[in-house]
């Protein structure tokens, strides 16, 4: 009797030590698959705001913004519609354009990054019509009742008087603004995202990974990825992906959903986004409005 409780006892142990190694095994399992997943999460970011970086170069060089690159193609060169609209607006980051490393025009996952520019209209201006983001034409110290940027032109607006060049600096009166005052450079102007809860509504240019599910991107072969699940009429946050896939939209950048949470909800969310607001881009693209005399 004693030699079966001894044996008892020590199947029972045994069975104990396994579950402890199997309980092991899982968790170093699933930490190794987060580990793993921030550390793609860390290299998007990296590669985020190379092309951040990039279009901030190109910008301060050209005084404009590249529209997206064709994304069925992996030319990287931007593709223009006209001097103020781009062909493919929902389009890839164009980093032949801006002489950037083919590899880091991709995600961690090996998907195209996307790129979003602000065309928006006659009246607002395009970005990437020429000298679109320049403000150096603008007087920060007018004092005269002006203030408004350049009517349509040609389809073109929305730029500093004067347009083009004037050799008399008195007409130089269009004041920086701002995008929610009544006129000036910036008055209106740039997409709409949302931040972790702050509403910018003068971004200049969105990029964005649609994270380890992908859905929305663009493979490597050109092939773009299913659209995620659209929340309409949407709660808080829900559908946010869908919005990210798109041309324009209010982007967003927030939390990751839960680990619940599927890709095919609406709710879900592992996006990665890098953008900058437009007054923000003119100041570090040395493109910010000048005192011009006034006689």
């Amino acid at each position: 009797m004693r030699g079966r409780r001894e044996r008892g006892a020590t199947g029972a142990l045994i069975a104990v030590i396994l579950v402890l190694i199997m309980a092991g095994f899982l968790a170093t399992s699933l930490a190794g698959r987060v580990t793993s997943e921030n550390d793609q999460n860390n290299q998007t970011l990296r590669k985020l705001a190379i092309g951040a970086d990039a279009l901030e170069q190109y910008a301060a060089i050209n005084a404009r913004l590249p529209c997206p690159a064709n994304p069925t193609l992996n030319t990287g060169v931007e593709v223009t519609a006209t001097a103020a609209t781009c062909s493919f607006p929902t389009g890839s980051i164009p980093w032949s354009t801006l002489g950037m490393r083919y590899d880091d025009a991709f995600d961690a996952w090996g998907r195209k990054i996307s790129y979003r520019v602000y065309t928006g209209d006659a009246t607002h201006g395009s970005l990437t019509q020429p000298d679109g983001v320049s403000m150096v034409r603008c007087d920060t110290d007018e004092t005269v009742a002006a203030g408004d940027a350049t009517p349509a032109s040609n389809g073109l607006g929305g730029l500093c008087v004067p347009y083009p060049d004037d050799p008399d600096l008195k007409l130089r009166t269009t004041i920086p603004g701002s995008f929610l005052g009544p006129n000036g450079f910036l008055a209106g102007k740039g997409l709409s995202l949302n931040d972790f809860g702050v509403n910018h509504p003068d971004v200049a240019f969105v990029l964005i990974s649609y994270g380890a599910t992908g859905l929305g991107a663009y493979t490597v072969s050109g092939v773009r990825l299913p659209l995620p699940p659209n929340g309409s009429p949407p709660p808080s946050g829900d559908g946010d992906e869908y919005k990210n896939a798109q041309s324009t939209s209010t982007f967003a950048a927030r939390a990751f959903s839960g680990p619940y949470d599927q890709a095919n909800e609406s709710i879900h969310f592992d996006d990665l986004l890098s953008y900058r607001t437009l007054p923000d881009l003119v100041r570090r693209a040395n493109l910010s409005a000048r005192v011009w005399p006034e006689t």
